[in-house]
């Protein structure tokens, strides 16, 4: 593998997924997988990837319904990412890379989450930036009365979304492909994608408890910027406290996307890596 080079793996569906390796052929070197949030933030993440790869490899994989080359906006069941995510993690390690850690960013959040709670992963530890957990958590700043965020470039069908998670709930499934978010395309510009409910609720955690945080056997670190303008971070940093013991840090002058590729992070991540393999 050479820097900033685009592969494939084989998912369980036999799609060959793509994803940006940023670092070199070097199995002991860690090796941190990022998961993006709603948005691809190929920018912020790719920026993130360029400071750390003398140090750490990234794996920054391109999930379905966002990769261009394959079905756009939609999965083809609610889940599909738990599988994915596992069998990209099942490539890696036959491919030799055990020294593997995770960064999930916003909504990428509630990916890792989901599939720590469901004891998939051999990784060594979690990581998660300004975390977009679940919806119905009470430290996010938008505003469910309204269907539409005020720069217009965000549109979240909330009463539909509820619709269909009642329908999903009684097993009703017949709906869940039904579109409810229209976000920025991050592979076309000045074009926007939308995203089904199935694909949004592969996205988020069966229940809103978190329990598995505080379960959890992997070490875990929570990073939040002080001006995110999504996730009120006192709030956040609190649910945090009162859930699991686990560190977490306040990034000052940041906010939910500029914490990615901050100076700092790129320290404060590279210093954690560095503690567990010490210890």
């Amino acid at each position: 593998m050479n820097e900033e080079n685009l592969y494939t793996f084989k998912a369980r569906d036999q799609t060959y997924l793509q994803y940006y390796f940023y670092g070199e052929n070097s199995k002991e070197k860690p090796t941190i997988v990022f998961i993006h949030g709603i948005t691809a933030e190929l920018h912020h993440i790719q920026q993130f990837a360029l400071k750390i790869k003398t140090e750490v490899n990234v794996i920054i994989p391109l999930l379905r319904g966002y990769d261009p080359t394959l079905k756009r906006g939609d999965l083809y069941y609610i889940g599909q990412y738990d599988d994915d995510l596992e069998d990209l993690e099942i490539y890696l390690r036959e491919g030799g890379i055990h020294n593997l850690y995770w960064v999930g960013h916003s909504m990428g959040c509630g990916n890792l989450y989901r599939y720590l709670e469901k004891g998939c992963s051999k990784g060594t530890g979690i990581i998660f930036l300004s975390p977009f957990f679940h919806p119905s958590l009470p430290v996010y700043r938008f505003n469910q009365q309204s269907d539409q965020e005020e720069d217009q470039l965000f549109e979240v069908k909330f009463y539909k979304s509820i619709i269909l998670y009642t329908l999903h709930r009684f097993k009703i499934g017949l709906l869940n492909r039904a579109k409810i978010a229209t976000i920025p395309d991050d592979f076309h510009q000045d074009r926007k994608l939308t995203l089904s409910f199935r694909l949004l609720f592969s996205r988020f955690p069966v229940e809103n408890n978190l329990k598995s945080l505080h379960n959890s056997k992997l070490p875990l670190f929570m990073m939040i910027g002080e001006e995110d303008e999504i996730t009120d971070s006192s709030k956040m940093c609190d649910l945090w406290r009162d859930i699991t013991n686990h560190p977490f840090t306040v990034e000052q002058g940041e906010d939910h996307n500029s914490i990615i590729s901050s100076d700092n992070t790129i320290i404060k991540v590279k210093n954690w890596i560095k503690d567990i393999q010490e210890s």
